[in-house]
Order: structure tokens, then C-alpha cells, then sequence
């Protein structure tokens, strides 16, 4: 649920500024990982090619880890 609802959010939020998703198009393929402390889970992400973020279910080693 998570994931689902933190991707939908940023997304809403790159929508409004194509700048921001310009420069994160730059980075497609590549993978973050959101580590949520309290709750003590890794949440996947991928960048797309239209620069918007998907929930990654893959868990390989990320390119960033926040």
C-alpha cells in the first residue's frame, strides 16, 4: 500500500514540473531504495523514461539508498 500511495503522490507531483521530470528522465532504468524507518521496510523504486517513478518489486542493489 505504501509504495503504491508514495509513487502516485510523487508522480502527481512531477507532473506539474516537467523540468523535474526532464532531469530525472536522464536517469531511466536506474533504481533507489526509500528506507522507511520506523516501519523497518525497503521500498523499490525505478525512474522511468518519462522521468515519473513505479514501485520496483525487483530487489536488486539499488543505485541510491535514502
Amino acid at each position: 500500500m505504501f509504495p503504491l500511495a508514495f509513487t502516485s503522490f510523487v508522480n502527481h507531483l512531477l507532473r506539474q514540473q516537467s523540468w523535474a521530470r526532464e532531469r530525472l528522465a536522464g536517469h531511466a532504468g536506474s533504481r533507489l531504495c526509500l528506507r522507511t524507518w520506523p516501519l523497518l521496510a525497503d521500498v523499490n523504486f525505478s525512474i522511468t523514461e518519462a522521468g515519473l517513478i513505479e514501485a520496483d518489486k525487483d530487489v536488486t542493489l539499488p543505485d541510491l539508498l535514502v
